[in-house]
């Protein structure tokens, strides 16, 4: 059995960065070690046009800096979270990663193509990643057939009141002010639609990373 060396990383955001060999410089022997690197990226390679404010929303990294990701070995990276966001930042994004080479997936300029995985062959080992967000703006953010965006997964929140004692120390629900229990939950289409992305891509690959991006992982149930 050949053995290779994955590393996963977290958040990659390399806004401000005016030169790409500086993000990685403490980590990049280590990384480029490992035959598979993926992250998530969480900036979009975009020049906004003239007089956007910084104030404004846009998480905009200069596409030059973007060779930071192959300086440092990264192959693969996730483009579905809350940063992605914007017909032209997307594609612009997309269009710099594809030029380094840099496999990508979560985004794209309609449903299908941010649907699609990213796969990686190292040392005969085939690797497949696919990423959905849940934290997401909503208006001209996700996908559609028609419209560029990123690959979602919907989810659902309600606020119960207890109407038991939940625990030891916690106040009887009929005393005022007790805080209501915060659940989420997976939109059953979504997580379905999600769940044949991995079927299908599962027979292709001979390892698979699911990525999702939400926030409090805490609070998400059943995803």
């Amino acid at each position: 059995m050949t053995l290779v060396d994955m590393i996963m990383t977290g958040d990659v955001n390399l806004m401000g960065v005016a030169d790409p060999a500086a993000p990685f410089a403490q980590v990049a022997d280590e990384l480029r070690k490992a035959e598979v690197v993926f992250s998530n990226l969480e900036c979009c390679f975009y020049e906004p046009p003239a007089g956007h404010s910084a104030r404004n929303e846009g998480f905009f990294a200069d596409p030059k800096c973007a060779r930071a990701l192959t300086l440092a070995g990264i192959q693969a990276v996730g483009i579905a979270n809350n940063v992605h966001y914007g017909d032209a930042a997307i594609l612009s994004s997309i269009a710099r990663l594809d030029e380094l080479g840099v496999q990508h997936t979560g985004a794209g300029p309609n449903a299908a193509a941010a649907r699609a995985p990213a796969v990686v062959e190292r040392a005969g080992i085939r690797f497949g990643f696919l990423q959905r967000s849940s934290v997401y703006w909503p208006t001209n953010h996700e996908a559609h057939e028609d419209a560029a965006g990123i690959a979602v997964i919907r989810g659902h929140t309600a606020y119960h009141v207890p109407v038991f004692k939940t625990g030891i120390g916690a106040p009887p629900p009929n005393r005022p002010g007790v805080p209501p229990q915060i659940i989420t939950w997976a939109d059953a289409d979504y997580l379905r639609w999600f769940s044949e992305d991995i079927a299908a891509l599962r027979p292709r690959v001979d390892v698979l990373v699911a990525s999702c991006h939400w926030g409090s992982a805490r609070r998400f149930s059943n995803i």
